[in-house]
């Protein structure tokens, strides 16, 4: 599965269903052979969003409110939708000319399983609690999201789950000076 390969992969300004932010990158080269070597990508992610869908017979926000938010008690999670923001959102900032200003506008549909969830920090603290106390996954589970990964040429200290909670895998935050009481976006 390849990662983005150029600014304009990264860049969506237009909603999209699963099959379009499938085909993405349906028609792209794979980054190295499967089992070969650890590649983080997000499209990777989307295809296994994809697969939650197929196997469940639900979309994938509607899978994560009923089986991750519901059960870890995520009162403010959803998929990130640009219609349903309100004045809580928070609002990314990047560095401009030595300021920061606020970020380009960027639809994430287009990774939709892939980082395009958005949750208040109540909703953070309360996922990190639902893992560690075992409400989403069995413990053996846990154990083995948490064990380094092995490929056909070496071993890898990556993990399929970074150990909470002091860190979390492939997560980005961008919090307005105002962040206690706005929605962070993690991607």
């Amino acid at each position: 599965m390849p990662h983005y390969d150029g600014p304009e992969a990264a860049e969506n300004t237009q909603p999209l269903d699963t099959a379009g932010a499938l085909a993405l990158f349906a028609d792209k080269p794979l980054a190295a052979e499967p089992g070969t070597k650890f590649v983080y990508t997000t499209w990777g992610y989307n295809l296994l969003g994809a697969a939650v869908e197929k196997a469940s017979g639900q979309g994938y926000g509607r899978y994560l409110k009923s089986h991750v938010f519901g059960p870890a008690g995520m009162r403010h999670a959803a998929l990130d939708d640009q219609r349903t923001r309100d004045k809580q959102h928070a609002v990314g900032y990047r560095p401009y000319r030595g300021q920061l200003v606020p970020s380009h506008f960027l639809d994430v549909s287009s990774r939709f399983a892939g980082g395009g969830t958005r949750a208040s920090v109540e909703d953070l603290l309360a996922f990190g609690q639902a893992i560690l106390q075992h409400k989403l996954v069995p413990a053996e589970t846990a154990r083995m999201m948490q064990a380094s990964m092995s490929t056909a040429r070496a071993s890898s200290p990556t993990t399929a789950w970074a150990s909470p909670p002091t860190r979390c895998a492939a997560t980005t935050w961008w919090p307005t000076p105002e962040a206690s009481r706005k929605r962070l976006r993690c991607w």
